[in-house]
């Protein structure tokens, strides 16, 4: 039958906004229905799934689907959008000064700003680090947006979330010699769960999911 709550975690690469519109269609399905919406950061959202706090989990990065310790045997793990990330600095960083392909030795003596791994109980995971920078860890990915346009930081950010601020200059986007980043998410359950508002909101992101095969997404 149906389940009378359904917990969701959203990476927060993409935001819990990112599924709002599902969201409103399951409650035209099922308007009674509890939503309990949770944010988590890189491997924050398997252990959501693990200690059960969330039914589902959407935008769990591609690296974190091959952490063995997590017991993914237990899950449903399918992909579900892919994104491209560019390097960013604030109009007035020193970075966006320097008019050509910069590299990894150009980026070093910058603090990078990187989002802090939301799970307690495991091994926190970072991305896209250099070896040597500083580095100033933040909660979410708005915070990291509001951190490089504040100058406190460079780093990656998914394109599509960046393009607007670059469109008002506000946010210059570097080439890295060699480098390039893309993102493939996942979405997982648990297996063996059967209710009726888990199976309408997977089908939901799947067909999202397909609809957007050739595009890539923050």
């Amino acid at each position: 039958g149906w389940e009378s709550r359904l917990n969701i975690t959203v990476d927060t690469a993409l935001g819990t906004e990112h599924i709002y519109p599902h969201i409103k269609k399951l409650f035209e399905v099922k308007p009674d229905i509890e939503v309990n919406l949770f944010e988590d950061a890189l491997g924050g959202g398997w252990e959501a799934l693990i200690t059960g706090k969330a039914d589902i989990a959407v935008g769990l990065p591609g690296q974190s689907t091959g952490t063995s310790a997590t017991g993914t045997s237990k899950f449903q793990c399918v992909p579900y959008l892919n994104s491209k990330w560019g390097f960013y600095a604030a109009k007035d960083h020193p970075l966006s000064q320097q008019d050509r392909v910069i590299l990894k030795a150009d980026i070093e003596p910058f603090r990078n700003v990187v989002i802090r791994d939301s799970a307690q109980h495991q091994a926190g995971m970072s991305f896209r680090l250099f070896s040597n920078q500083p580095v100033l860890r933040v909660q979410s990915m708005r915070d990291k947006l509001s951190a490089q346009l504040a100058g406190l930081g460079v780093g990656f950010l998914p394109r599509t979330l960046a393009r607007p601020l670059v469109n008002q200059g506000l946010l210059i986007e570097k080439v890295i010699a060699n480098t390039e980043i893309n993102t493939r998410y996942f979405m997982a359950w648990r297996r063996g769960k059967k209710g009726k508002a888990l199976r309408w909101l997977i089908e939901e992101l799947k067909t999202f999911s397909k609809s957007q095969e050739n595009d890539s997404l923050p």
